[in-house]
């Protein structure tokens, strides 16, 4: 796969993943930045909540935190996707590997939260959503590996449309909770 072609799909995959978190635009990943951070942060664990009851004030502080952590995943891949035409096939693959591992860290620190009753499709929504960004970011990260200009674009086609459910599901949570959804 060509420095171009791994840098238009993760163009497209950035724009899909900045409505999770980073910007509310996509003005975001054209602007230059310094340095890239996906590579050196982890997400924090997520509070859990132990009430067999938990309320909506008990599960706020445990989600907001998650999301945050999720908002820092989605700005950190509009950095990455920044500097994606300066950087080879191979420090790509390496850097949505690290991006693909955040998020699974993403989901299973959400599938510790014990959200009341109304939040747990969303939240289950979330969790799968996240896995399956994850599996979407290690199939871009393979293709670049091998190189695959056409596994890039249908991994990026994959999670476009994973990407929308993760932000359909935090913005139902949200809105819910009073957070704010931009």
């Amino acid at each position: 796969m060509s420095k171009r072609t791994a840098a238009c799909a993760a163009v497209t995959v950035g724009i899909a993943l900045v409505g999770c978190g980073g910007s509310s635009s996509s003005s975001s990943i054209t602007a230059s930045a310094s340095s890239s951070t996906s590579s050196s942060t982890t997400a924090p664990a997520a509070t859990t909540s132990t009430s067999a009851s938990t309320g909506a004030a008990d599960f706020k502080p445990g989600f907001a935190a998650s999301r945050a952590t999720f908002k820092k995943l989605g700005a950190d891949l509009g950095s990455d996707v920044q500097h994606a035409n300066t950087k080879t096939d191979a420090q790509i693959a390496t850097e949505f590997a690290a991006l693909a591992t955040r998020a699974r860290q993403q989901a299973a620190g959400l599938a510790q939260l014990t959200p009341p009753t109304r939040y747990q499709a969303p939240i289950a929504a979330l969790v799968s959503g996240f896995k399956a960004v994850a599996a979407d970011l290690s199939a871009i990260s393979e293709a670049g590996v091998s190189h695959s200009a056409k596994a890039a674009e249908t991994a990026t086609r994959k999670l476009l449309a994973d990407a929308a459910k993760v932000k359909a599901a935090d913005t139902s949570v949200s809105k819910g909770l009073g957070l704010p959804t931009t």
